[in-house]
């Protein structure tokens, strides 16, 4: 009751690919700190069966993170002591890659190869607002309104049933309003909105399906691959480029605090100092030399 559904779902494939084979057989007060270092050890080797590569340092902690809740609720319930606490974390040192967007240009130019209404609207939608995938595929016509939107939920398609979807609250529970810019306002007042879902109608848009139209339609306009994800990136970095302050970025991208929304955008604003600097500098030479 603690978790989000789309959370158990998660914890589940993790437990069930990465707790139970190694530890499964064993008692909670067998899992000494020898143990689990082995088991530690066992999963950064482990590698994605569809890559062949290892997994990212950041999913191998996230999937030692989850054994490490589940062993300290049952320290908390049973007594029974959590020695992966006390397990030292290993990093698996890796090239920090480079965060992809686009600039308006070249969203200018993907979204003209884009000739169906529906994907037109949704892909404006997520460029214009920098909300989650999720939250603009919840959205029902009672969330579109004339001068904002209003994101109150969001769309999972990691069920444990057999259900295609499952409709949740925002990342961090809270109703977010985003007013509408003045291109996003043009394209949905023309926009004829759907039934029960703005883009989708009977059910939300597949993430495959939107997944793969989003690729055709990068191939057919010649722009740089990027994830649909990165169009939120996107938003974020033309917005400070524009001039709003992180604060009222942070309030758009729902992010918790400002100083998250500056640990992930701050090299946007420093290369903004850098460009204003260097503009300055080539103002005082010009100046000096007439």
């Amino acid at each position: 009751t603690q978790n989000k559904y789309s959370s158990l779902v998660d914890k589940r494939t993790i437990y069930n690919q990465f707790l139970l084979p190694e530890l499964g057989e064993l008692t909670p007060d067998q899992l000494t700190r020898e143990r689990l270092y082995q088991w530690q050890d066992w999963l950064w080797a482990q590698k994605n069966p569809r890559t062949g590569e290892p997994f990212s340092d950041a999913y191998t902690r996230k999937a030692r993170g989850h054994v490490s809740s589940f062993l300290s609720w049952i320290e908390s319930r049973y007594g029974v002591p959590n020695c992966l606490s006390s397990v030292k974390v290993p990093r698996r040192r890796t090239p920090k890659t480079r965060m992809q967007f686009w600039t308006r240009e070249e969203f200018d130019k993907f979204i003209k190869s884009v000739d169906d209404p529906m994907y037109h609207a949704l892909f404006m939608t997520l460029f214009y607002t920098g909300r989650r995938k999720g939250e603009v595929l919840a959205l029902t016509p009672d969330d579109v309104h004339e001068n904002y939107i209003e994101f109150s939920k969001s769309v999972t398609f990691k069920t444990a049933d057999s259900s295609t979807y499952s409709i949740i609250s925002t990342k961090a529970d809270k109703t977010y309003t985003t007013p509408l810019c003045a291109p996003l306002k043009a394209e949905l007042a023309s926009y004829v909105p759907m039934c029960p879902f703005f883009f989708g109608g009977e059910k939300p848009v597949p993430q495959n399906t939107l997944r793969n139209r989003f690729k055709s339609y990068i191939k057919k306009a010649g722009v740089k691959p990027i994830r649909i994800h990165d169009l939120r990136h996107s938003y974020a970095v033309a917005a400070i480029r524009s001039g709003d302050d992180i604060k009222t970025v942070q309030s758009n991208l729902g992010h918790a605090t400002a100083a998250f929304t500056l640990d992930v955008y701050g090299h946007v604003t420093e290369q903004m100092k850098q460009d204003s600097a260097d503009r300055m500098e080539a103002f005082i030479r010009s100046v000096s030399g007439s």
